[in-house]
């Protein structure tokens, strides 16, 4: 990957709820740059590396671009104000166009069965080729798009969100095993390698959550009635997925103490869940490797 410093860099602002990374569609942490055509985002790599902004940066398309206008407002907004959007009539007609051969092609890419697609309301970009992601406040209730390329060339965006996507999990909607374990994944493809597994799984869009995204995964795992909560970390060369995951497990335990968390991380060597599964990893020896959070 090609480093940069500053130099020649253009001028950032920090993202807002009201304007959210057009990358990664967190509400913090990345920045946008002021006219909105390259925005650094901390989470998703692409070849240009910024190492004195940590993070990387990504040419943004004019149709996917923030208003100037958004980008300098540096007030977030309180929920009143802006309220969430709803992309549910819009993520129907994605679901529509995921094909049975369209699914076989993702599932193979990804390394996992069909059936854990069929798990989720996934959907596909006929025009730019990409899964569709929803972010669900709940089963009925779609609050962001996020979109991710399996194949890219030049300088196409490999993730990118629908504007006003917010950050909230990915959850399955088929019926799924009561009284096991809840898998809470780094990203939407860790999600899918678990329940490929067999393993109940739901998909964080990022690598924290805030107390009203983590309630929604409180209240999924009430709906499925899950004997603990696993949270999932990434093995990064930074150990900021290590250090995320605890966070997201402390966060989970104070909102309700009367739960069981526990953590996990693949084995030294292996980035992700999916990478795991990748490598051969059962169920057993996933569930095995989980450990009992302490506060």
């Amino acid at each position: 990957m090609k480093a940069q410093g500053k130099k020649n860099l253009p001028r950032f602002n920090r993202v807002t709820r009201q304007c959210p990374c057009s990358i990664c569609g967190r509400e913090k942490y990345c920045m946008l740059s002021q006219m909105g055509d390259f925005a650094l985002c901390t989470k998703e790599e692409s070849d240009e590396r910024i190492d004195s902004l940590d993070g990387w940066q990504h040419f943004i398309p004019a149709s996917k671009r923030h208003l100037p206008s958004d980008i300098k407002r540096h007030t977030k907004s309180s929920n009143t104000d802006n309220p969430l959007q709803d992309f549910s009539a819009l993520h129907q007609s994605l679901i529509a166009a995921f094909s049975p051969t369209i699914r076989e092609q993702v599932a193979a890419t990804l390394g996992i069965d069909v059936s854990a697609l069929d798990a989720f309301p996934l959907g596909w970009n006929r025009q730019c080729g990409a899964l569709a992601i929803p972010a669900m406040k709940g089963l009925g209730q779609i609050v962001g798009i996020r979109y991710r390329r399996l194949v890219t060339t030049g300088k196409q965006l490999k993730w990118w969100c629908e504007y006003g996507s917010r950050w909230y999990p990915l959850l399955p909607t088929l019926k799924v095993e009561t009284n096991q374990p809840l898998f809470v994944s780094e990203g939407p493809s860790d999600c899918l390698a678990a329940t490929h597994l067999g393993l109940s799984s739901c998909g964080r869009w990022a690598k924290d959550l805030n107390q009203e995204t983590a309630q929604v995964i409180l209240d999924h795992a009430t709906r499925v009635n899950a004997s603990s909560i696993v949270v999932c970390g990434d093995n990064d060369a930074s150990g900021g997925g290590e250090k995320a995951a605890l966070q997201v497990a402390q966060l989970l335990q104070e909102l309700s103490p009367a739960s069981i968390i526990k953590t996990i991380q693949p084995p030294v060597g292996i980035k992700d869940i999916r990478e795991w599964v990748q490598c051969g990893t059962t169920t057993r020896l996933v569930i095995e490797s989980t450990k009992e959070f302490l506060q």
